[in-house]
């Protein structure tokens, strides 16, 4: 027995109501784990350094700035200045990075955890 066309089409947008409050729900999670580990790694920084407690804040807007760079058209647009430029940035984001994980002592997987969470947030899956 099939079903009539009315039904599928009704069933098909349930199917993709269910689906976006799911990617939505995926969403408001990831931000969520986002701040908290912001938060953590602000904690864990202040026992290293009170100076160097918002270092977490410059390293999220070098990952920003890297997320732009990385944008399709952007990319193609200013193909040799953008490889100039992320090559620079990437640079400046490990050695940042690499300050935050030495301030974490042992909780360093915090920092790289955050950079995973913010590229997922945000809008870039790197490797």
């Amino acid at each position: 027995m099939k079903a009539k066309p009315q039904l599928q089409s009704e069933v098909s947008q349930l199917k993709q109501e269910i689906f976006d409050i799911g990617r939505e729900n995926e969403k408001n999670r990831l931000y969520a784990d986002l701040t908290g580990l912001y938060v953590d790694i602000i904690g864990e920084v202040k026992k290293a350094d009170k100076e160097k407690a918002q270092k977490i804040h410059y390293y999220a807007n070098l990952l920003e700035q890297q997320i732009q760079l990385l944008l399709p058209l952007e990319t193609y647009i200013l193909a040799a200045a953008c490889k100039e430029s992320a090559q620079r940035l990437e640079m400046e984001i490990q050695t940042c990075f690499n300050e935050l994980a030495e301030l974490l002592g042992d909780k360093y997987g915090l920092v790289d955890e955050f950079t995973d969470v913010y590229r997922r947030v945000h809008g870039t899956a790197m490797a």
